[in-house]
């Protein structure tokens, strides 16, 4: 700003030389911190406050690639269906110089995952949409994957394994697309609405699987994260993004507190944005301004 400024000073004093030389520093200024990502050892998780509703988005190192984990929209009573993009999603990652996403993973077609991915689409370049058999998808202009468990998604040789679902429930919460993977030293496990009956199949069918950080199911309702489920995975981060004075009270209290039990808890209601960064190995959680918070 400082540069563009004193280029206008010396463009109205009709200092051409000048002018142009501050042209070109304040150029090579932005050049050099868009290009940073391009030359950093670390990555990033962010689970995104937008209220309620999901959206993770997964910086690989060296931004070898980007992923991001369901895109909620709106408010279901909002006007503007593309407000989640505007106002956080595309800020968010036009902030971190981010054009092109390689692949977006929709765990069901519920608008607090879902909303905001035509959006997406049309407002960055999309390479693929990852979805299950049961996954109603009209989107448009990317190209859609349907995947099932068992199935290894690599992305820039980074590795998403599908766990889930195994058929068809009727229903797009148990739908649910799981997904797991290990990011900077940490075993990740993506639920998106899964409900208690899906947790128990999971147990069944993955006895050995492990989750450092988990992306609590539905907003941390009382229909999922059962005694059971907490007690096998153990896990020592747990995120849940639900909106401020929701409707449907998530997070539900003896969720809450069966989460604390064995690690730490963060709500983006309360804690706001969430941003795990890492480099190799090893990471730190940071948080930021709740969303509804900055505008009260």
């Amino acid at each position: 700003l400082f540069g563009f400024g004193f280029m206008m000073k010396k463009w109205v004093e009709g200092r051409l030389f000048s002018t142009f030389t501050a042209g070109v520093i304040a150029v090579c200024v932005l050049l050099f911190y868009s290009l940073l990502p391009y030359f950093s050892h670390s990555g990033k998780v962010t689970m995104l406050d937008i209220g309620q509703g999901d959206c993770f988005v997964v910086e690989l190192p060296y931004r070898r690639g980007v992923m991001i984990v369901d895109a909620g929209g709106p408010p279901v009573f909002s006007k503007d269906k593309n407000k989640t993009v505007e106002q956080i999603i595309a800020p968010y990652l036009k902030s971190r110089g981010i054009q092109s996403i390689d692949g977006i993973f929709v765990s069901h077609k519920d608008i607090d995952h879902s909303g905001s991915v035509q959006a997406m689409v049309e407002t960055f370049r999309v390479s693929k949409l990852f979805v299950s058999d049961y996954y109603e998808a009209d989107e448009k202009g990317v190209e859609i994957v349907r995947v099932r468990p068992g199935d290894r998604i690599l992305i820039a040789n980074h590795s998403f394994r599908v766990l889930y679902p195994k058929g068809d429930s009727g229903n797009p919460n148990d739908n649910s697309l799981v997904i797991w993977s290990e990011i900077g030293g940490l075993t990740w496990l993506f639920t998106g609405d899964i409900s208690t009956e899906n947790e128990e199949e999971l147990m069944e069918s993955y006895p050995g699987i492990q989750a450092d950080v988990l992306k609590v199911a539905h907003h941390g309702s009382d229909t999922s994260s059962s005694e059971e489920w907490v007690e096998w995975l153990k896990p020592r981060i747990n995120l849940i993004s639900a909106g401020r004075d929701n409707r449907y009270g998530h997070p539900h209290g003896e969720v809450t507190q069966r989460l604390e039990k064995y690690g730490s808890l963060y709500v983006t209601k309360d804690h706001g944005a969430v941003q795990y960064t890492f480099s190799g190995s090893s990471g730190t959680f940071s948080t930021y301004l709740p969303y509804n918070a900055s505008r009260e």
